[in-house]
This record gives structure tokens, C-alpha cells and sequence, in this order.
């Protein structure tokens, strides 16, 4: 799978830039994952907006950037929250085709 090598990009740019330290280290992981979640906040609200508009995406978007769930998640770095992140973008692209 390619989500740790995906993870490890930011270490490898510290790494390369000589500013790898203990903090940076442990902080990368989730500095990458939070590019994931901002793709994944932007297609939602694209899906929502899309199947039922742009008032009720706005609702839906509200409710889940407030949900509990994602916020205590999806930002960390399982293998899943990159799963639901991808499935989101997926549906978004599956309801363009039908």
C-alpha cells in the first residue's frame, strides 16, 4: 500500500532539508493526512452540492465538519479515514458518470 510512503513525504522533505527534529518527526504524519482531509471536506461539500444544492450542502457541510466522529478520526492516520477520503472522492466522480 502506498498510504505510509504517502506519509512519509514530509519527513523525507525535513530530512532533505536538514530540519528533522524530534517534533517535526512526530508532526509530519498528520501535516500530510491533513491534505487528505482537506480533499475530503472539498469533495464532500462538491458531492452535497451537486446531488441535492448548494443550500443543503452548506447544512450538510456544517453538520459534517461538526461531527465528532471525523474530528477525532479521520485527521489521525489510519488506513481508514485514507479509505473513507477516497470513497467520497469516488462517489463524487460516480454520480457525474450516471
Amino acid at each position: 500500500m502506498l498510504y505510509p510512503y504517502f506519509l512519509a513525504i514530509p519527513i523525507w522533505i525535513a530530512t532533505t532539508l536538514g530540519i528533522d527534529s524530534q517534533a517535526i518527526v512526530r508532526a509530519a504524519p498528520y501535516i500530510s493526512n491533513t491534505v487528505l482531509v482537506i480533499i475530503s471536506d472539498y469533495y464532500f461539500y462538491k458531492l452535497g452540492k451537486k446531488m441535492f444544492g448548494i443550500q443543503a450542502a452548506r447544512i450538510a457541510f456544517i453538520l459534517y465538519f461538526t461531527n465528532c466522529f471525523f474530528n477525532e478520526y479521520l485527521i489521525r492516520c489510519f488506513g481508514n479515514s485514507f479509505e473513507s477520503v477516497l470513497h467520497i472522492v469516488v462517489f463524487y466522480y460516480f454520480i457525474g458518470i450516471t
